[in-house]
C-alpha cells in the first residue's frame, strides 16, 4: 500500500500501475502530490480519516491535520463506496450509474 502524495488525503491508493505517469501540468489547480489515477488503480479510504453522519451530511475529519470537511451528495456516496478497496473505474461506474450525466 502506498500513500496518496505528500500530504494527508482522504483516499490512499492501494495499487497503482508502474506506468502511472507524472503530472507536469504547471496551471493544473489539483494539488501536485497527487498522481494522475489510471482506471485500475485500487483506491481505498485513509487511515487517517474518521467520519460521520450529521443532521444527514456525512462529515470528515483528518485525525493527523484536524482538518475536517462536510461532503455534498456525490462525495458522501463516493466515501461509502470506499469502505472496501475499489478500482478507480469501478468507483466511476458506480457513480455513474447513481447519477444523471450530462
Amino acid at each position: 500500500m502506498c500513500r496518496c502524495g505528500a500530504g494527508h488525503y482522504p483516499v490512499r491508493l492501494m495499487a497503482a500501475p508502474d506506468d502511472l505517469p507524472a503530472d507536469d501540468a504547471a496551471d493544473d489547480p489539483v494539488d501536485d502530490d497527487l498522481p494522475e489515477l489510471d482506471p485500475a488503480t485500487m483506491v481505498a479510504r485513509s487511515d487517517e480519516q474518521v467520519s460521520a453522519e450529521l443532521d444527514g451530511e456525512v462529515v470528515l475529519m483528518n485525525t493527523v491535520t484536524g482538518d475536517y470537511f462536510t461532503m455534498n451528495d456525490v462525495a458522501s456516496h463516493i466515501w461509502s463506496l470506499l469502505e472496501e478497496p475499489r478500482s478507480v473505474a469501478d468507483v466511476f461506474a458506480e457513480v455513474e450509474a447513481g447519477y444523471e450525466m450530462p
